[in-house]
């Protein structure tokens, strides 16, 4: 599904001089080195059906069309809350990872596109499984979740400890839109 294109610059490098910081409707630049991957592009709540949509072109080998994206407009932009030096996750609201930022990829030893779209319990150990289900049961009642001292499983098997907070965010109508992980203090 992926192929690597030596690619000749179009055009010189632009700023952004956009007041909002966006760039475009769907697709902005990735934060940190500059990536020709389109899922680091594309806007919050589009990466999961973007990608899912890729996988099922591929797998198919047909277009693929998907009704009813939006893309996300959370009062507390994801990509800055993903700059944290902690790993991070922002999960939709049915548990599904919708992005993570270059500590939770290090962490857990997953690409990030290849845990978009995944469900969260894919890092979480299955005798903790209950403990994981229950923090995202009372977040998505509105609590902010903190504390909860559950391992991660990295995709070589191996089991980190680590203390998770997990709070809701909310789009511009304050309704739930997200919810986002915050691992406090893994062993790596």
């Amino acid at each position: 599904m992926s192929r690597t294109t030596k690619i000749r610059p179009a055009a010189k490098p632009a700023a952004n001089d956009s007041p909002t910081g966006r760039t475009g409707a769907f697709i902005e630049p990735a934060a940190g080195q500059p990536r020709l991957n389109v899922l680091d592009m594309a806007r919050e709540g589009l990466q999961y059906d973007l990608a899912t949509a890729l996988r099922q072109a591929a797998a198919q080998d047909t277009e693929v069309t998907r009704e009813g994206v939006r893309v996300r407009s959370c009062n507390r932009p994801t990509r800055n809350c993903l700059d944290g030096p902690e790993p991070m996750m922002i999960l939709d609201l049915s548990g599904r990872i919708i992005d993570v930022n270059d500590e939770a990829e290090r962490a857990c030893g997953w690409l990030r596109q290849e845990m978009i779209g995944q469900p969260i319990q894919m890092i979480v150990p299955k005798s903790r499984k209950e403990t994981a289900d229950d923090a995202l049961s009372k977040c998505l009642a509105g609590a902010t979740v903190r504390a909860v001292q559950c391992p991660s499983v990295t995709k070589a098997g191996r089991e980190l400890p680590g203390i998770f907070t997990l709070k809701m965010l909310t789009d511009d109508r304050g309704e739930p839109d997200a919810i986002c992980i915050i691992a406090k203090h893994p062993v790596a």
